[in-house]
């Protein structure tokens, strides 16, 4: 479904077409599910597994004390858009994986871009 608004497309997405690409410990990158990210794994009570990702991720401006603040302070209303590029059958998040991972943890399945 899109509709046309103020002149740009908004489209709903399934968040189970959603990929994140993420970098490994040894510096390759991998396309995973959602649900499969460390950032969601977090949201799950795995907050080990994002801290460590962290840890070689060379993402200096994320945090962990960043991210628990969004996640207290989410509101879907006042999200920003988000970053997808359409890659066959899947899209690539490309700015806005926190946030696709807390509205899934929220148990939203879609998300408007």
């Amino acid at each position: 479904m899109s509709t046309q608004i103020k002149g740009l497309l908004e489209m709903t997405i399934p968040i189970k077409k959603i990929r994140a690409v993420l970098k490994t410990r040894n510096g390759h990158k991998v396309t995973v599910r959602i649900e499969d990210t460390p950032h969601f794994k977090l949201l799950c009570g795995d907050k080990e597994a994002y801290v460590d990702y962290l840890s070689f991720a060379r993402q200096p401006d994320h945090t962990l004390e960043k991210y628990e603040s969004l996640i207290n302070n989410f509101q879907y209303s006042q999200m920003g858009k988000l970053k997808l590029e359409r890659v066959g059958e899947h899209y690539l998040i490309r700015d806005g994986l926190h946030r696709i991972a807390i509205l899934r943890s929220k148990g939203f399945k879609t998300v408007r871009i």
